[in-house]
């Protein structure tokens, strides 16, 4: 219902969005990009799944593809490789441009991947330190403290109890 069948043109001078089998929850229509207006870029690699997010000024569009998509099937790969050369080319000639005018007036910025800017940082190293200090610290605490009195213990036993009724009813039920 909400997942569809797309054609995606990369040209020297834009990327073309077109859709074969629209979704029926979709209300997106066919997008045409210009390389040279796009602001930022993502590729996010999950287990389920990867996206590609291109933003621009005037519009954003997401492509996912999922792993049931075979390599055979389509060009998904060839084409995100085509993709980020067409941008590190667009981003050299947008730097040399930018070094031999000395007019500070017509700067364009070079496009952001999102995803180096964020491997590059420092907040996610630094939430992964905190983390690992929290949870260690917790774990601390808990050996430290977890017979210290009547009450955590007759929590456990009714827990163990619950367990024990249930495997019962299911052993009983077969």
């Amino acid at each position: 219902m909400t997942s569809g069948i797309a054609e995606i043109e990369l040209t020297k001078r834009e990327i073309e969005f077109n859709w074969l089998k629209k979704p029926i929850l979709k209300s997106q229509d066919n997008l045409k990009f210009d390389l040279y207006e796009i602001d930022s870029w993502n590729i996010q690699r999950e287990f389920h799944y990867n996206t590609l997010n291109i933003s621009s000024n005037f519009s954003s569009i997401s492509i996912s593809r999922f792993p049931e998509w075979r390599n055979d099937r389509d060009d998904y790969q060839s084409f995100l490789n085509s993709f980020t050369q067409r941008i590190k080319s667009i981003n050299k000639k947008r730097i040399k441009r930018n070094e031999k005018s000395n007019r500070k007036v017509n700067i364009k910025k070079p496009i952001k991947d999102q995803e180096a800017i964020f491997n590059s940082s420092n907040k996610p190293k630094i939430l992964l330190g905190v983390y690992s200090i929290v949870t260690i610290l917790g774990i601390f605490y808990i050996y430290n403290n977890w017979n210290t009195g009547k009450s955590n213990l007759g929590i456990v036993i009714v827990g163990l109890i619950g367990c024990i009724f249930y495997i019962r009813k299911y052993i009983k039920s077969k």
